[in-house]
């Protein structure tokens, strides 16, 4: 539970940092080779309103996520958070995220990819 929270403080933080409204779900994310990297996802990003989901990952076209990412569920059963350090040679990563209700069982897909970068700089200056 303990890591769960510092999870979130961190997300928020780095949310705060880099001003991003945590309501938008970009086709495409941005990250930075070898630090760390977060991003929530929210039940509300897949469903008309907040439901409680069971979380599911992969890279798109494969069974499971990059090697440096994580699927970390929340608590609170409407959120779990991606996270990781990328270390890979490559630079993109296409995901394909599929959130389930629990009441339902109507799921609702999404595709979208993750870009890593070596320059912190340009990062920011696409940020701004």
């Amino acid at each position: 539970m303990k890591i769960q929270f510092k999870l979130i403080f961190i997300y928020f933080v780095l949310n705060l940092i880099n001003c991003q409204n945590i309501r938008e779900h970009a086709a495409e994310l941005r990250a930075v080779k070898g630090q760390f990297f977060v991003h929530m996802l929210h039940s509300a990003y897949f469903f008309p309103q907040t439901v409680d989901v069971k979380w599911s990952a992969s890279t798109r076209g494969r069974p499971s996520l990059p090697q440096w990412m994580h699927l970390i569920p929340s608590r609170h059963r409407s959120i779990a958070f991606l996270i990781g350090t990328p270390v890979s040679p490559h630079s993109h990563f296409p995901l394909h995220i599929i959130a389930t209700r629990i009441d339902s069982f109507q799921s609702s897909e999404q595709s979208f990819s993750v870009v890593t970068n070596d320059d912190r700089k340009l990062i920011f200056n696409i940020l701004n």
